[in-house]
Order: C-alpha cells, then structure tokens, then sequence
C-alpha cells in the first residue's frame, strides 16, 4: 500500500463495506464539528457567567442555569437524534420514569454521550 502524504486521498482510498447504509443515517457534522458550533452571544455578555444572569422559562420558573436559553431548539433536536440512535436511552428513561431515582436530587456535572460512546 503506497504511503499518501495527502490525508484526503488517504481517507478517500480506504475501502467501503457494502454493509455500509447511509440513508437512514443522519449526517454527524451538524452537532459534532467545530466548525458548526453556534454561537449566538453578543459582546456584551461574553464573559458573563451562566450563574450571573436573570433567565426565566415560559412557565415563569427561574430555577435552572444554562449558558445560552436561545439554543433550546438546537437541544431538543439533539435530544430527538439521540432517542432515535440510541434506543438503550429511551429504555433507560422507561424504567426510570416509575421510579424517579433522581427526585430531589441536585445534578452538578453531565457527561456528554455521542453515537461512539454508547
């Protein structure tokens, strides 16, 4: 196998499976390249902490802290992919929605799971 120099043409001679479906496969640089992050602060508020900032929900409720509120749709359309993915997490929430194992509880720390995790 030749050396390639190149990373492209490196990448694009590596084989194929026929296994390989893609259309029912979603296209993972939306939510997970770098380039694709958004970010909708303005210059005002950077440097202003989640913690510092007066928010309120629509339901009037104001217990809750998150870096930027206007996201919430980008959130809940990452949430949707993650249910359709990963069908252990929706088994997950099933079981747990009986038994509420985190009532009272105060969550300070979430660990992010992707598609390679899992």
């Amino acid at each position: 196998m030749p050396a390639f120099k190149d990373r492209t043409r490196r990448r694009m001679s590596l084989p194929i499976g026929p296994y390989l479906n893609l259309d029912n496969r979603r296209s993972s640089t939306a939510s997970t390249g770098s380039d694709s992050s958004y970010c909708d602060t303005s210059s005002d508020e950077e440097g202003k902490l989640p913690r510092d900032k007066i928010q309120v929900n629509s339901s009037g409720s104001s217990d809750f802290c998150v870096k930027n509120i206007k996201q919430h749709a980008f959130g809940r359309r990452e949430i949707e992919i993650a249910e359709q993915e990963m069908p252990g997490i929706v088994a997950l929430r099933q079981r747990a929605d009986g038994e509420k194992p985190l009532k009272g509880a105060k969550i300070i720390c979430c660990t992010h799971i992707n598609a390679q995790t899992a």
